[in-house]
């Protein structure tokens, strides 16, 4: 791994060969392709804390969504490596798909749910391919940073990329990452928006514009970097952002 391209303040690299944080274990994991047993311990842990507060009829999360919530737990235990064919997540998502509308409006379940089912490699599910038909045909709602929460259209995009292969989502796709890179500030931020939900969402999408909107973010990544030179919380998603579009290598 370099880090010559674009001069960090702090070089990365100590901080993703010693930490023992768990955001470091995924990087090592998912990243860098180096985790060690230890990291792989870490991993199941944390894998295994998700489930372990699953409640009778599936439900991973008490948020106010709470179908919505599971499904963006049950996606980050699928990120970080849980086996698809786990009783808990066969019960998990036995629930999700007992709503096909979701619980938030859009006739459709989460972009949560979309991502974890795609990665599941659960194509063929039929509420899977009328939801991504769903967030599609009603684009107008959300795929714009001024639009709904501080993750839109982050969290939309990053799930309609990942069913790329089975439906024609690219467009779509392309118009937001569009929106997201031709609105960011100087600082890589923009309005009321989670920044760091852009670089989550473009540390996902292997496309130019993607890599774009990881440059004009750049500033965000140099101000926030710790002392130790990771990220804290936002680790992974920093070193996977930079990976994915050639910054260390």
């Amino acid at each position: 791994m370099t880090t010559c391209e674009i001069h960090f303040r702090r070089d990365p690299r100590e901080w993703s060969e010693t930490d023992t944080s768990l955001q470091a274990a995924l990087v090592r994991r998912h990243v860098l392709q180096t985790a060690s047993d230890t990291d792989e311990q870490r991993i199941r842990e944390a894998i295994d804390g998700i489930f372990a507060k699953q409640g009778p009829e599936g439900h991973l999360d008490d948020a106010e969504d709470p179908i919505t919530g599971t499904g963006g737990e049950l996606l980050d235990a699928i990120v970080f490596g849980a086996d698809p064919s786990r009783e808990e997540v066969r019960r998990t998502v036995e629930l999700l798909l007992k709503y096909p509308d979701g619980d938030q409006g859009f006739g459709a379940i989460s972009p949560y749910a979309i991502e974890a089912l795609c990665r599941m490699g659960r194509t063929d599910d039929e509420v899977l391919g009328a939801s991504i038909c769903r967030w599609i045909e009603i684009e107008d709602q959300w795929n714009h940073p001024s639009k709904l929460c501080p993750w839109t259209p982050a969290v939309v995009l990053r799930a309609l990329w990942c069913a790329h292969r089975i439906a024609e989502v690219v467009p779509v796709v392309e118009r937001g990452l569009v929106s997201i890179r031709d609105n960011l500030d100087a600082e890589g931020r923009l309005g009321y928006n989670d920044p760091w939900g852009f670089i989550d969402c473009a540390g996902v999408i292997d496309h130019p514009i993607a890599a774009e909107i990881v440059t004009k973010q750049l500033p965000l990544l140099f101000s926030e970097q710790d002392e130790d030179g990771g990220w804290s919380e936002h680790s992974f998603v920093a070193f996977r952002a930079l990976y994915l579009h050639g910054y260390l290598r």
